[in-house]
């Protein structure tokens, strides 16, 4: 119990609080990302995982409790690799009860035979848990790769934001205020092929300036912005379809990281 420490690495994007057990070759880690729900991660570097069939996570009462019940809270776990063994469903209800008071226990088997319990104590982890929760609170709610996924339709002639667009910015706006390697952020404006291609030039611009604007007026530096107006020219589905001329009519945005490289247009 002594000899379990701790500790936690912390970034803009990325939270993790993890304690190890060097004999065992044991990396035991909560980890928050943005977007995502909390997971554990189990990694030993000295067993492989390749005979587990099963392996599950509970919680259980300090030796000093023994005689009070138990929580009774059980998550199986969702992938098991190489090396690792992953958590990511009801993560947070076994966390919570870890800061309660309640001891880590995870115990993994193979077809025949129970291969090893672990019991980790959470004695000595209250002042990381405050870092960490302190960090976890801070995430962006979208993350990096779900921002080079975003596009914003309209209606045909419609250059204006609607309410979840807007919601949508407001979201990126967060993560590109606090991820600090991000050197450009690329908007690029699109419409369908129909009416006048010098209208519909200008059509797209309005587009990936309006989005533009709502990212400035949310603290975005806009020495950061690039705005392309492209028309008609790069469809992504048929413009012989009501359905294929609402994707045409697109804003895409992409962030650009310090040293990344940029070609593709969307």
């Amino acid at each position: 119990m002594d000899n379990t420490t701790w500790k936690t690495e912390l970034k803009f994007d990325r939270c993790e609080i993890y304690t190890e057990i060097p004999d065992w070759g044991f990396k035991v880690s909560f980890i928050a990302e943005s977007g995502q729900s909390l997971q554990l991660l189990i990694y030993s570097r000295i067993h492989s995982a390749a005979a587990i069939k099963e392996s599950f996570a509970e919680v259980i009462n300090a030796p000093w409790y023994e005689l009070q019940a138990s929580p009774q809270e059980q998550i199986m776990a969702d992938s098991i690799g190489e090396n690792s063994i992953n958590f990511r469903q009801g993560v947070e209800t076994i966390f919570q009860h870890m800061l309660a008071g309640s001891w880590l226990q995870f115990y993994s088997m193979s077809n025949t035979e129970v291969m090893y319990i672990v019991s980790l104590p959470t004695t000595s982890w209250q002042k990381e848990t405050v870092s960490f929760n302190q960090c976890a609170n801070q995430l962006p709610v979208i993350n990096y790769e779900e921002i080079n996924q975003l596009s914003f339709n309209y209606i045909e002639n419609q250059y204006k934001l609607n309410k979840t667009q807007t919601k949508d910015l407001v979201k990126l706006s967060d993560y590109i205020n606090k991820d600090q390697s991000v050197v450009k952020i690329l908007i690029d404006g699109h419409s369908d092929k129909y009416g006048n291609s010098s209208q519909n030039l200008r059509l797209s611009k309005f587009r990936a300036d309006e989005i533009a604007q709502t990212l400035i007026n949310n603290s975005v530096n806009m020495d950061l912005i690039e705005i392309r107006g492209h028309g008609g020219r790069y469809p992504i589905a048929s413009n012989d379809s009501a359905e294929g001329r609402e994707k045409n009519r697109r804003v895409s945005i992409r962030l650009v990281k310090a040293n990344a490289k940029t070609n593709n247009l969307n």
